[in-house]
């Protein structure tokens, strides 16, 4: 009796915890809100689970290891022009600091002179 009862508090615990345990693309989308600073505005952020865009045993392995998601971020960096880059680096840099991500990284850039706006695009697993 004693150790059934130890095994409903113990499941009850569970539930309890899970219930506080938030969505993963809710819990992005507070981290880049809470570390995107103001010079840099994201334009649209998507999300696409793995087993749909990765296959074979790399899509196995991150499964196993509790990634679900692919994230792909597109913004734009209004600062002086030449820290753009410096400064999408930094941002970056901070982002997986955090632990989040598998690898988010930049995978392209663009420059415009005329606006002096920097347009980039990220990539990361979570």
């Amino acid at each position: 009796m004693f150790k059934q009862m130890e095994l409903l508090d113990l499941s009850i615990q569970t539930l309890h915890t899970n219930d506080k345990k938030q969505p993963v693309m809710l819990e992005v989308l507070q981290l880049f809100s809470y570390e995107t600073p103001s010079h840099i505005r994201i334009v649209n952020m998507g999300f696409q689970r793995l087993q749909d865009s990765i296959s074979g045993v790399e899509a196995q392995m991150l499964r196993m290891s509790g990634y679900q998601y692919r994230v792909q971020v597109n913004g734009e960096i209004f600062s002086p022009y030449s820290d753009g880059k410096q400064s999408l680096a930094n941002y970056v840099d901070n982002l997986n600091s955090f632990g989040f991500f598998k690898a988010l990284e930049i995978t392209n850039t663009v420059e415009d002179a005329e606006t002096r706006t920097l347009s980039f695009a990220l990539t990361g697993i979570i």
